[in-house]
């Protein structure tokens, strides 16, 4: 069997870049290294480019210039504790993201499904994490706990997702795309990897922190990163 290679894929936005996450990249980098695989970092900037462009640049440069198994996308106010993408990389699904919160006032976990409504319209849905917990711990059929840890969704975000060189390879592009101005270019993708037979997962015990003003997460994982790395998340934010 093929050892996995990883591509770990930064999409800048073009904003200074917090001094935490250049911290957990590193960790990141070594503890792949450490557990003996290979790892290459791709950083690509939004000068004039939007972010679904600057995904799509990454792709390319993956599929084009390397031969590695997979393609970890890390945005940058994303921040990973040790051993993550391990975890990511032990489920074996084709697409699977680690458990972040969004950067609004809401802060809701980021597991969302599209369920159509009486019309046949499709919603966009956040799904509570104790539902999400629920169906880790007791899934109605295998489909929705496909992996240890992990559960099925329809939209997966792009910020901590790790995808197998095959999905990248058999879905058409562009793969991210800003389809309208109320969904994300990682919804575009979550929709148009599932119709090429792709589906999509989140593993809830990989979970991460996202830098907004101020880290949003729960307040273990929180706890967790301020000891792995020795510094409270109250001694840099994010300009």
């Amino acid at each position: 069997m093929e050892k996995p290679s990883i591509l770990v894929g930064i999409p800048h936005r073009g904003d200074l870049i917090d001094a935490r996450f250049d911290v957990s990249l590193l960790s990141t980098i070594f503890s792949l290294a450490q557990a003996g695989l290979l790892v290459e970092v791709k950083k690509a900037w939004g000068r004039r480019e939007t972010l679904d462009q600057v995904r799509n640049l990454i792709i390319h440069y993956f599929l084009e210039e390397t031969k590695h198994t997979h393609l970890f996308f890390l945005d940058d106010d994303v921040l990973l504790l040790k051993g993550a993408v391990e975890r990511l990389l032990a489920c074996g699904l084709p697409i699977v993201s680690g458990l972040y919160y969004e950067r609004d006032q809401q802060h809701r976990p980021i597991i969302i499904n599209t369920p159509k409504n009486a019309e046949g319209k499709m919603l966009f849905q956040f799904v509570p994490l104790a539902e999400a917990t629920e169906q880790l711990l007791h899934p109605k059929t295998p489909e929705d706990a496909p992996a240890p840890g992990c559960v099925r969704v329809d939209v997966v975000p792009g910020g901590c997702l790790l995808l197998q060189r095959q999905v990248l390879e058999q879905v058409k592009p562009p793969w991210f795309h800003f389809a309208n101005s109320y969904t994300g270019e990682d919804v575009y993708f979550s929709l148009h990897a599932a119709k090429a037979g792709f589906p999509s997962a989140v593993n809830l015990h990989v979970e991460t922190l996202h830098i907004t003003t101020h880290v949003t997460g729960r307040k273990e994982t929180i706890e967790a990163w301020e000891n792995e790395f020795g510094f409270k998340q109250t001694d840099i934010i994010r300009s």
